[in-house]
């Protein structure tokens, strides 16, 4: 398999499983994850003294879904299977991801100011309700934002300012510079709008406008 491959079958087991679902040490899927899981960038912290399980729980700020393992000394931490194929992250990816994060509570504004049940998408005409909304980047895309932001400031520099995920339960990637943070979330809100549509036009129309 190649990297997509690998990736595509790990989504699929995190999603043909409910929510607390423990892997049968025996089975195919946990001997795929382990084999994946080896390849993570920090294998030797996440798995401790020695993995005794392997379990679908869920992110604490994202709410999503997500592989964890429990160590043989009773203690847990979530793993990617997105890191483990890929093994060291880049140092771009990093910060998106810790952008992101940046501007989650401008996101999340956003959401709150929908009527769900009341207003519709812009483009499809459909009833924006919790679970079909998502808050589309206008004007400017995120990624055109963040690779603008970053044009004139040093790599190396802004990345040695991101949390290392090697804490335990240390879901999200973030600045640990509160100037950098601000600094971001300052040059994205004035650079680009949200607005909120449809899961349809987010990733069926725009996306094809975009490509």
């Amino acid at each position: 398999m190649n990297k997509s491959q690998l990736k595509e079958r790990a989504k699929a087991i995190l999603n043909n499983y409910p929510l607390g679902h423990i892997f049968d040490s025996t089975g195919l899927d946990y001997k795929f994850l382990i084999r994946i899981f080896e390849g993570h960038p920090e294998y030797n912290i996440k798995s401790g003294l020695g993995i005794s399980e392997i379990y679908i729980g869920q992110g604490e700020t994202y709410k999503t879904r997500c592989f964890f393992v429990k160590r043989v000394d009773g203690t847990n931490t979530d793993i990617s299977y997105l890191r483990s194929v890929d093994g060291a992250s880049s140092k771009i990816s990093d910060i998106k991801a810790a952008c992101r994060s940046a501007i989650k509570f401008v996101i999340d504004d956003v959401g709150l100011s929908v009527n769900y049940g009341i207003d519709s998408c812009l483009f499809t005409g459909e009833i924006l309700t919790k679970e079909n909304t998502h808050i589309d980047h206008y004007d400017k895309p995120f990624d055109e934002v963040v690779n603008e932001w970053i044009k004139h400031l040093n790599i190396d520099s802004v990345h040695s300012c991101i949390n290392d995920g090697t804490k335990d339960n240390e879901f999200d990637v973030f600045f640990t510079s509160r100037e950098l943070n601000e600094d971001f979330v300052l040059y994205h809100n004035r650079n680009t709008n949200l607005r909120a549509i449809s899961k349809k036009a987010n990733l069926s129309l725009l996306k094809k406008q975009r490509i």
